[in-house]
């Protein structure tokens, strides 16, 4: 559908005075000769080509605002759960529990236990932080694209001027 009406804008604008001037290069001009003497289904066939374009960039900006939801989710699970340490904290107490009853080995297990058990926190916490500190920088990635994602899509940019100006000229004529 978005070809089809944006071959149709492109003939029917090729058909054009306007579509006779060149344009400068890189330059876009929203306000161009011959817009007043475009017909009703030229004048349609380019808002509807402008309007897609616009859409198209909505969409980019919220897909880009659900990666964010999701890294920001992906982020606060490790704060939730924690749950391979914790399953691993509970078979090293059962351990301890069973070594302490021997007699003269629970002290030593005691400390042995409580060494591990520091290393073990020492190593889930590294992971955490790292995992955190990616999350974080794919948050802030996410974020600068979609807020230029949606400054693209309804900021001013001359083809939200030229859809507006071209939606004016078609209020104005009795189409």
């Amino acid at each position: 559908m978005f070809r089809t009406a944006v071959a149709a804008a492109l003939g029917t604008a090729m058909l054009s005075p306007a579509a006779s001037m060149a344009q400068p290069a890189g330059q876009y001009q929203v306000i161009r000769p011959g817009d007043r003497q475009m017909s009703c289904e030229t004048l349609i066939n380019e808002i509807n080509a402008l309007q897609t374009e616009q859409f198209a960039k909505q969409a980019r900006a919220n897909q880009l605002m659900t990666e964010m939801t999701r890294s920001s989710m992906a982020m606060a699970r490790p704060s939730m759960g924690g749950g391979g340490m914790g399953m691993a904290s509970g078979a090293m107490s059962m351990g301890m529990g069973l070594a302490s009853m021997v007699p003269g080995v629970g002290i030593a297990a005691s400390l042995a236990g409580s060494a591990a058990s520091q290393a073990m926190a020492a190593g889930a916490q590294a992971k955490a932080q790292a995992d955190m500190n990616k999350a974080m920088e794919e948050m802030q990635a996410n974020a600068e694209a979609m807020a230029a994602a949606q400054m693209e899509a309804m900021g001013p940019s001359p083809q939200n001027a030229r859809l507006e100006h071209l939606n004016k000229l078609y209020s104005e004529k009795t189409c």
